[in-house]
């Protein structure tokens, strides 16, 4: 699993962005696991402190997806997508940024997300994050895959 920048490299990551910016990344999945696998990828949108993963969620994000991507992959096939996004309704009061929503490829996600101002890096600071997890048929369900790919972005008034 790989992100990739504006220019399908690992450079170019949107980093200071505002609400009327539209961003690009390449995501992409690839299949090695020997046999047709049906994947999903759950993208989640965080802020600095909101944790990363938790062990008894198998090791994922406790946080709820926001937009998902269903893919069947043959052993060897690779399934790569641009994808785009803006925000609305950003807002600062003070020491803090509030999020209202994450449009990806055209769709209104509400993020509803607020940070605080980091002095350390000086920066409002979000996160757009890219979960794979994979069907398993003995038990019926997806599972996560251990495996997840993420940029980091700072909220600005201008770019």
């Amino acid at each position: 699993m790989w992100v990739l920048g504006s220019s399908h490299t690992a450079e170019d990551y949107p980093f200071n962005v505002k609400a009327i910016g539209i961003y690009k990344i390449y995501l992409g999945v690839e299949n090695h696991r020997g046999e047709l696998t049906y994947y999903k990828v759950y993208v989640k949108f965080r802020n600095q402190t909101e944790a990363l993963s938790d062990e008894s969620n198998e090791g994922s994000s406790v946080l709820d997806s926001i937009f998902e991507y269903g893919v069947f992959l043959r052993n060897e096939e690779i399934w790569e997508k641009i994808v785009t996004f803006s925000f609305e309704g950003i807002s600062f009061d003070g020491n803090s940024c509030r999020v209202s929503n994450l449009v990806l490829e055209g769709h209104v996600l509400s993020a509803e997300k607020s940070t605080s101002w980091n002095g350390n890096n000086r920066g409002f600071y979000f996160q757009l994050l890219f979960e794979l997890w994979i069907y398993n048929v003995t038990v019926s369900r997806f599972q996560y895959h251990n495996r997840f790919v993420s940029i980091w972005l700072n909220m600005t008034t201008s770019a």
